[in-house]
């Protein structure tokens, strides 16, 4: 795999866009969905993208003013209506 400089990977984040707010919505009352429940436990690299994740939820960057909010055990379609 390539390896790439933090300056490559900041237009990867969601704080490297100005005023960008994204609402994570997951039907399990836990964040991060397959990659917790679909990856197979002899695949630890492939588990450890969920600290990357995790960095995310807890970076606050208010020079840009943006967010990541997580709202779990949420059923779209039942508590929250699906628009047409």
């Amino acid at each position: 795999t390539q390896s790439t400089s933090p300056e490559d990977e900041a237009h990867l984040t969601p704080f490297a866009w100005s005023g960008v707010d994204i609402d994570l919505i997951e039907r399990l009352p836990t964040p991060y969905g397959l990659v917790r429940y679909g990856v197979a436990p002899d695949h630890p690299e492939v588990k450890n993208v969920e600290n990357d994740f995790a960095a995310l939820f807890n970076k606050q960057d208010e020079s840009h003013n943006s967010s990541i909010q997580f709202y779990g055990n949420v059923d779209v379609g039942k508590q929250i209506p699906l628009s047409t």
